[in-house]
């Protein structure tokens, strides 16, 4: 199993070896990416890892999917940039980047991300939800803790586990990869008290097919009947 903690683990090596160094080998289980590996600018990156006893492609893709080439280009020895305590500071992105591509890279079935996408700005944390935990990721079993309820509407999320801290309680519900409408979804989480980012909802139901013309979004929270309470004990 692969934790990734709310403060990323960075120890002071190479960013290449805070990714790698810590498994002996990481090619038993499968990245799940349907697309073979063609990235040349990845390959530049990742020249020579092979010889270190690792696994140069599929640490490229890793890379890749944790949307961490474009820092490697803004860093004078690339992937080999000494960080930590004694090298250069990364920031909170970028460190949860590092921490996130070390457990992708390395063999455990499971992973548990607490709260991976906080310190990414919107557009990184998008592109590192679609690309790494719903989609080099895919074929093991991610349990993934976070407050940004737009992701709860992706096609490849089985379950949700709402939390109510206060009442101590865990409610499940059904994820779209499970069978449950984008409406379903919405619904449940609006008779839980929580409300989903209009945008969200409105692209969750254009994949649909239902356009926001079809469903008014005003609506997409009433429009399926509200669960009867239960009755008497089992």
């Amino acid at each position: 199993m692969a934790l990734c903690g709310q403060t990323p683990w960075i120890q002071n090596l190479t960013i290449r070896d805070n990714i790698v160094g810590f498994q002996s080998s990481a090619t038993d289980v499968s990245g799940g990416v349907d697309e073979p590996f063609v990235d040349a600018h990845v390959s530049e990156h990742a020249d020579g890892h092979e010889s270190d006893g690792h696994d140069a492609e599929r640490y490229a893709r890793v890379v890749q999917a944790c949307q961490l080439l474009d820092d490697f280009e803004h860093l004078v020895a690339g992937d080999k940039t000494q960080i930590g305590e004694r090298g250069v500071t990364l920031s909170g992105g970028q460190k949860w980047r590092v921490a996130l591509a070390r457990a992708a890279y390395s063999s455990a079935p499971i992973l548990a991300l607490d709260d991976p996408l906080s310190a990414l700005d919107a557009r990184v944390a998008v592109r590192v939800f679609d690309q790494l935990i719903v989609g080099f990721l895919r074929q093991r079993t991610r349990l993934v803790a976070t407050n940004q309820l737009e992701h709860a509407l992706n096609t490849e999320v089985n379950s949700l586990l709402v939390m109510d801290a206060q009442e101590g309680r865990l409610t499940q519900i059904a994820g779209r990869a499970s069978g449950a409408s984008c409406l379903d979804v919405v619904t449940a989480l609006k008779n839980l008290g929580f409300d989903l980012p209009e945008q969200a909802v409105e692209n969750a139901l254009k994949t649909e097919g239902m356009g926001s013309s079809a469903v008014p979004l005003a609506d997409a929270v009433t429009s399926v009947p509200q669960p009867k309470t239960a009755e008497g004990g089992a």
